[in-house]
This record gives structure tokens, sequence and C-alpha cells, in this order.
């Protein structure tokens, strides 16, 4: 029974992973990256798909959706191994025939897996369904005390935002002590200048890169190409975010060597 084992952690760090290879399962770490990902996931599926809600429970939510939406992995079980209470029950609501269980109960829960096939998945309506009511401030990130780069943002973006964090402090240019940066490209140059000029400054911290939904139709820019630039140059998409009806982000950090 081959299971893919994905919990944002480094490779074989998890010691449930030996215990579980002890008892027959076949365990496989799966860094997921994207469109390839999906595709080598609807290529040769696994049994099950674990995420471990322990850290990054967003990251794990959106996962789920998005191996939803997709018709090459919806029929593949999820099964979701522990996290707080309040953020299983989000996913649960989103992801009703998705697995939820503890430790103890994973052996059990992975054997009840075996031969499983979700015959009538639950496909969300959109990928930003686990943000739904969330304010455009926590999306983003956007907190108290933070250091925050905003490049070439609308006219309107603030006030898109709401009211400004207090002791949060804004810029208008990249800073190499920037917490979080959100830059908004329009065209292709503009995205490689973002990752060069970014790549060159920005030793940590967190990067959103945000393109016009529209876009595509003109310049040729997507969301697929946003992260290939990103991965390309050395960064890793972890989240999404629909800003407003204009404008799509992906959030990316260094990939660690």
């Amino acid at each position: 029974m081959r299971i893919i084992w994905i919990d944002w952690r480094k490779k074989d760090e998890n010691p449930l992973i030996a215990a579980l290879r002890e008892k027959s399962l076949e365990i496989e770490n799966f860094m997921f990256s994207g469109p390839g990902s999906l595709k080598a996931l609807h290529s040769d599926p696994p049994a099950a798909i674990l995420i471990d809600l322990t850290r990054l429970p967003s990251q794990g939510r959106d996962l789920g959706i998005l191996l939803r939406k997709n018709k090459g992995t919806r029929h593949i079980p999820l099964l979701y191994l522990n996290g707080e209470q309040d953020k299983v029950d989000q996913v649960k609501s989103i992801l009703p025939d998705a697995f939820f269980c503890r430790e103890a109960e994973l052996g059990q829960t992975l054997a009840s897996l075996k031969n499983y096939k979700v015959l009538e998945p639950v496909v969300p309506d959109s990928a930003f369904a686990g943000y739904k009511d969330v304010p455009l401030l926590k999306k983003l990130g956007i907190q108290a005390q933070l250091l925050i780069s905003l490049i070439d943002a609308p006219e309107n973006f603030i006030t898109t935002l709401g009211s400004w964090p207090e002791g949060a402090v804004k810029l208008a240019a990249l800073d190499p002590r920037s917490d979080l940066t959100i830059w908004f490209v329009r065209s292709r140059e503009e995205l490689d200048t973002c990752m060069t000029e970014c790549d060159r400054t920005l030793q940590c911290g967190r990067l959103w890169i945000a393109w016009p939904k529209s876009a595509n139709k003109v310049s040729g820019l997507s969301q697929t190409l946003v992260r290939k630039t990103g991965l390309d140059a050395g960064w890793v998409d972890y989240k999404i975010c629909a800003i407003d009806s204009d404008w799509s982000a992906l959030l990316f950090t260094r990939r660690k060597k």
C-alpha cells in the first residue's frame, strides 16, 4: 500500500514515517511544486495522500482543495493527520469527504483505506475556498510591527486593504530588511525584473508576486508562469491569494539549501 506523505518537513525528518515503514507501509516523501506534481500523482496515483496539519495548516488545506479541483487527482483519498481542532474543522467544512485522524489512529485508518476510491469527490467551487470571508490583511500576512515593501501597487490597493496595522512600516521600495514584500507585475519583463531584484536584495522574508487576472490575454502572465519563474530563480511558492477582482498573487520564500 503506497502512501504519499506531505508534511512540509525535510525528507525523513519525522520519526512517524520510520514507524509506519516498520509496519510494511510504503511511505514516500513528496515535494509538491505545482502542475508537474499534479501530473506525477495522476500518472502514478498512490493509495492515499497523507497531509500533516500540525505545521502550515493553511497550506495543507489549500493543497487538498487543489487536488480536488484537479480532475486527475480528485479521486485519490485524502487523509489529514493531527492539527488543532479549529483547523481540522475548517478543512472538514470544505473537504467533507477527506479522512481525519490522530497518530494513535493512523495505522487503523490507513488499513481502512486499502483499495478505497473516492467515487463522488466533493469539489470546492474555488481554489480560494479556504479564504472566504478572511480579511485581505490577514490573507496577505500584513501584521503590526512588520516592515513591508509595496512595489508598483495600484492606487486603490491601500483602500482595499482597510485600516493599516499599528506599528507596521510601509515602504515603496525594495528593502533587504523587509519582513514582507508585495510586488505587482503587469508584464513578463516586470516579472523578470522582480525576480532579479528580489534575488539580489532579499536574503529572507516572504515575497508576494501579484499579477492581473486578465493579463494572460495580453502579456502571457499566468499563475503557471509566475510559479515557474519563481522556482527557476530559487524560490518556492506555498500560498495563493485572490487580492480582489483584478489581482491574484502567489507567496514565495527562498528554497532551503
